[in-house]
């Protein structure tokens, strides 16, 4: 009797040139003791699981040995010797189809610490796109939006932002089964 919500909407991205990936899921249950991750080599083998983590835990990054071979990845929740059903299933091959915005652009409103940024959508089945920023003291990017579908402008009206300061950006597009390359990084000074 599955029990535990299973993890939802699980998207893999590549990291580092086809070698390593990372998975993301949505946690749905609140009293699960971790979660397994499951991963198939190849479209013939069958699934072994390869890592369990704790409680909470929503992303993992895996290292694969043959960048020739199509990995394929799904999670699911575990308590007390019971399991959830498995997430959706992503794998290595599909993780450029969706095509990473790019000529990501800033400009600072006249009068004001607020940055506009536009990009270009190269893809015709994102669900939106993620936006993330690092302020120039700050160890890494953080997402701070998520736009719907075909939208190629925000504006970032944090109260973070003041003048003097160099801000860094980055998009990319998601669905519910991956998420694209990052676009091109920006910075511009307040």
């Amino acid at each position: 009797t599955d029990i535990i919500n299973p993890p939802t909407e699980l998207s893999i991205r590549e990291f580092t040139a086809g070698s390593v990936f990372g998975l993301w899921w949505y946690d749905n249950s609140e009293d699960e003791d971790g979660f397994e991750v499951w991963r198939k080599d190849g479209i013939s083998e069958t699934y072994k699981l390869i890592q369990t983590l704790l409680a909470n835990a929503s992303a993992y990054n895996d290292t694969i040995t043959n960048v020739n071979l199509t990995y394929f990845y799904k999670v699911r929740a575990v308590k007390s010797g019971l399991y959830s059903f498995f997430s959706n299933e992503v794998n290595t091959e599909y993780s450029y189809n969706l095509i990473a915005p790019s000529d990501l652009n800033a400009v600072v409103i006249p009068s004001t610490t607020h940055v506009t940024l536009n990009w270009s959508d190269n893809s015709t089945n994102e669900l939106g796109f993620i936006i993330e920023r690092k302020i120039i003291n700050e160890f890494e990017f953080i997402e701070v939006a998520r736009v719907g579908p075909n939208n190629v402008t925000w504006t970032d009206t944090s109260d973070k932002l003041q003048y003097g300061l160099t801000v860094y950006y980055l998009i990319r597009a998601y669905n519910t089964l991956e998420q694209s390359n990052n676009s091109n990084m920006i910075s511009i000074t307040l």
